[in-house]
């Protein structure tokens, strides 16, 4: 399985500047596989899931989808967001990504690219 998460609290403009304030999570992803991968979602913690999606084309150019992202095919990236949370919750809530991959199974990866199998209704 090849599908990378990339959990980020800080992000930058276009000029590289820190846009302020760090109040959510951007949960990028890129679908490294060969295959498409299916229904992804984005925990955050325990208690929250994300509340929106971007998919990226070959140009860069972003595209808001429906969460869960329905398909994400190979080579492909997209980005779900976290909603705002204050300082603590932010720092005690880091990404999980969840998916389905072209064989019909269910997979977690954590922050750290712990990736194990997930339950088929998990995330």
């Amino acid at each position: 399985m090849a599908a990378e998460l990339d959990g980020r609290q800080q992000v930058y403009d276009a000029e590289g500047e820190l846009v302020t304030p760090v109040d959510h999570w951007r949960a990028q992803v890129t679908n490294r596989s060969t295959e498409p991968i299916r229904d992804l979602m984005v925990r955050f913690g325990e208690a929250y899931v994300a509340v929106g999606a971007v998919t990226f084309d070959e140009s860069g150019q972003g595209n808001p989808v429906p969460v869960p992202v329905h398909l994400l095919g190979p080579g492909r990236r997209c980005e779900l967001r976290s909603q705002r949370f204050r300082v603590t919750t932010l720092q005690n809530s880091p990404p999980t990504l969840f998916f389905t991959d072209a064989g019909g199974q269910r997979w977690r990866i954590d922050v750290h690219g712990e990736l194990s199998e997930a339950a088929a209704d998990a995330g």
